[in-house]
């Protein structure tokens, strides 16, 4: 998958920073791979530490119901914001899901 930013981002799951911008998920691009997925951690914020998940709703299901953070970043309209995000986790304050 290529393509923008925002086209890589999951509007399924909205996370609220503590500083009031809105986080989603966002599939990343592997440069050793060329894969492009998202990228899920129980614990860890490197590569070597990721899941690379392919399927959206397994992404909502680590991340959801297994308590995993994710690759997220505010839409590029806003001002930027990026880093590996969890509910409960870091920041966050509550979630949506759509």
């Amino acid at each position: 998958m290529t393509g923008t930013t925002e086209s890589r981002m999951s509007m399924r799951l909205k996370l609220l920073h503590e500083s009031g911008d809105h986080l989603y998920p966002v599939r990343m691009k592997n440069t050793q791979t060329g894969k492009v997925a998202f990228r899920v951690s129980e614990q860890g914020n490197k590569l070597i530490d990721c899941i690379e998940v392919d399927c959206e709703q397994t992404m909502l299901d680590y991340v959801v119901k297994k308590g995993f953070s994710v690759r997220a970043r505010t839409l590029p309209t806003t001002k930027k914001r990026e880093g590996l995000y969890g509910i409960n986790k870091r920041s966050i304050t509550s979630y949506q899901l759509t």
